[in-house]
Formats: structure tokens, C-alpha cells, sequence
């Protein structure tokens, strides 16, 4: 069946439906969550009584010194609470740094105690010991609170072992090398084909920025791995499973009714991608890497999915700032001050991780000259975001300067470097192609500063003018304050474009 031919309502009807069918399945969801919070918070009480009191650090290491350790206990339930709660005070002055009670914003490494020691790594230097000669066959880059029931919703990043060499080495092969492959000038098409939609149906009154970003996104990463547009609606239906956080440690996922949705909408992206014109091409690599069909499906769709969506976060920064700047109608005409802008937007995005430390001992080495040592399979955490504060590497670093890269290259690893840690790369290895393959690096790493530049010259040359509104739908300007602090500043919630 061709694509063309496939309906998104009655696809989504069928997924509303297989929702409406399982409803009643929340009359089962309620108790055994009830009795899961319940056995949780007895874990709690008794777990609290017998505290661990362990060490993440080896001993014997010459030079080694101790981690400094916080007070909080995050091991249970009631810790978990409070660890989401306390960012959501603090975030916009230390992100990252206020997970916990620790003041002290000059030692960017700690261990917090989850039930079992975890190390928390916020600098650039001590990040880069966790990500480099890391193996996806042999190692899992992540272990997250995220649960991914469904096969489909999985991002590569969470495996390890021959499944995750075999999903690896399939995205490598449906990722364009440069920003020249045809495959990226369908997918920019695609996004700006889906862009003009967007505006259209608003008919000029105002919606959300994250409405219109996530739809460009959305047409973007389909075309550019598939070769065609895939429905947003679609997409989204997948998403509510990535909601699932670790505690309760058992949460009946398939109780929820959009967990039928979701596998209903699974099996209609299966078809479509079955049907889109890179199909030959993805059959072909799939089975040359011992992938079966279904295979191929899911391990595309995260990609197109939950990794791409990742870049909704810089695009967004470009478009609350552009207005100040014409539009970006002068950025575009230099290539460098192109170059540098978005990789500015990229310095202040990025995920959360948790890594198991390899080796016995793991050293790690920190930005401001100490030497710590962990015993093996100790977990590290770290937000890349953050890592990219570090003032050592990156100075003024809570401000957006566009201009921080015009002097800097792609092997650049001391100053200003190219902020490469937001893929899981170490600093100036972007171009080390054999290595980023067999790596746990966002497999689009090298291609999305293009993307960005892609994008600001769409929107400097291709839509109408807009203006950015508050979420009360006043008028909302970035002014030169915004860029001193990035991480006070207001963001802008609507945007409405005008009538050329």
C-alpha cells in the first residue's frame, strides 16, 4: 500500500478507539497503584531505619581525593518527591546544581545517596571521562527513571550488547552525512512545507510556540529518515509512555488505556514506514545487520521521535531571539556568525544521564583540578546542559553570546570549544566519524547545528515576520538582559505571524 493512500483520521480513530476500549481498565489501574504507592512507602519506613551508609569511592588511588557528599536521600519514594520538587525552586539559578541542599555551586561533583551512592558529574572535563571510548555494544550510555514498555519507544541509548551495534549501525546508514545530501534538503522541504500549514490553519491568530515547533520537528525528522511527512498526531500518540517515572517501582503500564492507543498507533507507524519511499533502502540495511523488519520500524521511530524532538529547545532559543537580531536576515549572510549562533542555542540543551563507571577504578579528573576515584559500576549522573556551564571551559556561561565561536574550530578542546558534550561526544572529536558510529553520541550529532542553521534561514527567508507573546498573549520582547542570564530570563509561550 502507498502512503498516500493512508489516512491519519481513520488512523487516529483507531487509535481513540482502542483508548476508549480499555478504559474501563483504569478501574484495575487505580488499586494496584494504590497498593504499589502503599508497599513503596513501607520500603521507605524500613529502609529509612537501616540507612546505607556505603562509599562510591576506591580505595588506594594515589593522589584520589574523596568525593564531597550531600545530605539528601533520595533512595525512596518520598526522597524521589522531593529531588523533582527541589529543582523546580532553584533551577533558574544553579540548573542541575540545586538537586539537592549543597550550596556550595564551586565543586560541580558530588555523590547523593539514592539508597546507593550516585555521582552527580556537572563539569565539562569530568562528563568527557564518562562519555569517551564508551562502546554501544558493550555499554548502555543510560539508565534513567523513564520506563519504555512498548519496543517502539525505546531509544537506542537505553541497550547495549548486539541489538544496540545492530540499531546503531542502521541510524548511521538512514542519517544524512552533510547538510548537502539531498535527503536533508526533502526533510528541510518538509519542514517548511509544514510550517506554512501551520500558519494557514491559525489564520493569523495566535498558538503556541511549542505547537508550531514540534510540527516543523515533526516533518523534519520523518522526511529525513523515512522521506516523507508522518502525521504529528501519529507521533504524539506514542509519546504518554514516556511519562513513566521510577517510582512506583511497578507501574502497570498496560492498565493505562493510552497504552493501547500507543500500540495501536505503533502498528499504523509500522505500516507507514513500510510504505515510504526510503523503505527499500531501510529493508535493505535492516537485514544486512540481522534486523527483522518490525526491528527496523522501532528502532526508526524513536529517532524520529524522542531523539529529534530534542532539538525543539534550540530552535526555540533562535526564535525568541531573531526578532532582535532582523529576523536573522544579516546572520545568514555570514557562514561563521551562522556557525557560531547555533551552537550557542545547542550549549544550553541537552539530557540527563546515568552511567555505570567502567572501569576499577574509574578516574575522573575535574575541570577545577581534582582527582576522584569510584569503585566499578558505581552510577554516574550528569545533565549535559549544565556540564556546558563550566566556566573553565565556556567563561561568562549563564549568557548567550553568538559570537563565542567565530574564533573556534571543530578540534578546538580548550577555550570556547565546540559545545559537543550535548551528544555525548568529548570536546573537538565531532569529525572522529569511526568512533561517534561504534559510540552511544546522538547518532544525528554531527548534522544539528545544521539543523538549526537550516532552520534560522527558513525562518529568515521562507515564513512571514511573527511576534513572540506571553502567555497571557502580551507582547514579548528578548531584550539584551535576557542573554546575561539564560537561565532567568522569560521565554515566550505564543507566537502569531503575520499576513505577507
Amino acid at each position: 500500500m502507498s502512503s498516500s493512500k493512508l489516512n491519519v483520521e481513520d488512523e487516529m480513530k483507531d487509535v481513540k478507539r482502542a483508548i476508549r476500549l480499555a478504559t474501563p481498565l483504569w478501574l484495575l489501574f487505580i488499586p494496584v497503584i494504590l497498593v504499589s504507592l502503599l508497599v513503596e512507602l513501607a520500603i521507605t519506613v524500613f529502609g529509612r531505619l537501616w540507612p546505607f551508609k556505603g562509599s562510591p569511592d576506591a580505595k588506594g588511588v594515589q593522589g584520589a581525593t574523596p568525593i564531597p557528599r550531600k545530605a539528601a536521600f533520595v533512595g525512596d519514594i518520598v526522597g524521589f518527591i522531593k529531588g523533582l520538587m527541589l529543582p523546580q525552586a532553584n533551577s533558574k539559578q544553579r540548573p542541575g546544581l540545586a538537586l539537592g541542599p549543597n550550596e556550595d555551586t564551586s565543586s560541580r561533583v558530588w555523590v547523593d545517596n539514592h539508597g546507593f551512592p550516585v555521582v552527580s558529574v556537572m563539569d565539562a572535563k569530568s562528563v568527557e571521562s564518562m562519555v569517551v571510548d564508551y562502546d554501544c555494544k558493550k555499554h548502555k550510555r543510560v539508565q534513567c527513571p523513564l520506563k519504555f514498555p512498548i519496543e517502539g519507544t525505546m531509544p537506542n541509548f537505553y541497550r547495549s550488547g548486539n541489538r544496540s551495534k545492530q540499531f546503531r549501525e542502521l541510524f548511521i546508514d538512514m542519517v544524512p552525512r552533510t547538510e548537502h545530501d539531498e535527503q536533508f534538503k526533502v526533510a528541510m522541504e518538509a519542514a517548511k512545507a509544514a510550517a506554512q500549514r501551520w500558519i494557514a490553519a491559525q489564520k493569523g491568530e495566535p498558538g503556541t510556540k511549542e505547537d508550531f515547533l514540534d510540527t516543523c520537528i515533526t516533518a523534519w525528522s520523518t522526511a529525513l529518515i523515512i522521506g516523507e511527512e508522518v502525521p504529528p498526531e501519529l507521533m504524539a500518540a506514542m509519546q504518554p509512555l514516556f511519562l513513566m517515572f521510577s517510582y512506583p517501582r511497578f507501574y502497570p503500564a498496560f492498565l493505562i488505556p493510552p497504552f493501547w492507543g500507543a500500540l495501536k498507533a505503533r502498528e499504523h507507524l509500522h505500516k507507514r514506514i513500510k510504505a515510504s519511499p526510503r523503505w527499500p533502502k531501510i529493508l535493505s540495511k535492516a537485514t544486512e545487520v540481522g534486523l527483522t523488519p518490525s526491528d527496523a520500524c522501532d528502532a526508526l521511530i524513536p529517532i524520529a521521535n524522542f531523539n529529534a524532538k530534542g532539538l525543539i529547545d534550540s530552535i526555540g532559543i533562535a526564535v525568541d531571539f531573531l526578532p532582535t537580531m532582523n529576523y536573522g536576515e544579516d546572520l545568514i549572510k555570514d557562514s561563521k556568525a551562522l556557525e557560531s549562533f547555533a551552537w550557542e542555542t545547542l550549549r544550553f540543551n541537552g539530557p540527563v544521564a546515568l552511567m555505570p563507571a567502567r572501569d576499577e577504578p574509574t578516574i575522573i579528573k575535574t575541570s577545577a583540578g581534582a582527582t576522584h576515584a569510584v569503585k566499578k559500576d558505581t552510577m554516574l549522573s550528569t545533565r549535559f546542559d549544565v556540564t556546558q556551564l563550566d566556566p573553565t571551559v565556556w567563561p561568562e556561561p549563564n549568557a548567550f553570546k553568538a559570537d563565542r565561536y567565530l574564533k573556534t574550530t571543530s578540534t578546538t578542546t580548550d577555550l570556547n570549544p565546540w559545545p559537543t558534550l550535548t551528544h555525548a561526544m568529548p570536546l573537538g572529536t565531532i569529525e572522529n566519524t569511526k568512533k561517534n558510529h561504534e559510540s552511544h553520541s546522538c547518532a544525528m550529532g554531527h548534522l544539528n547545528y545544521r539543523v538549526v542553521e537550516a532552520y534560522i534561514k527558513m525562518l529568515a527567508t521562507d515564513l512571514p515576520r511573527y511576534d513572540l507573546l506571553r502567555k497571557d498573549l502580551k507582547n514579548f520582547t528578548c531584550d539584551e538582559d535576557s542573554k546575561k542570564e539564560m537561565y532567568s530570563r522569560e521565554v515566550a509561550e505564543n507566537i502569531v505571524f503575520h499576513s505577507k
